[in-house]
């Protein structure tokens, strides 16, 4: 268990405060939830896990591919997506 420093705010004993943080998780919750929406919108956008097993790559492989700029891809919500059309072309390729 860890002990309470000097200034440490007990959030059981501050009703103020535990709401205030339920109001922000609450907030960052509807934004990711925003986020995953226009993420469905780009219905052509295939998500890095399904690129990888595609591919017949790992998933940080796929992530440094990514990063490298060896796969192609934008970043849609917080979350690196590859368009059909791009990995098409990566499979003919092959």
């Amino acid at each position: 268990m860890l002990k309470e420093r000097k200034g440490d705010v007990d959030m059981r004993r501050d009703p103020g405060l535990a709401a205030t943080r339920a109001s922000l998780t609450d907030q960052l919750c509807e934004m990711r939830r925003a986020d995953r929406a226009e993420e469905m919108q780009h219905s052509d956008a295939v998500p890095v896990a399904d690129v990888a097993r595609t591919l017949g790559l790992g998933l940080n492989t796929t992530y440094r591919y990514l990063l490298r700029g060896i796969i192609p891809a934008t970043k849609v919500g917080g979350r690196y997506v590859v368009s059909r059309d791009t990995l098409k072309k990566i499979l003919l390729q092959d």
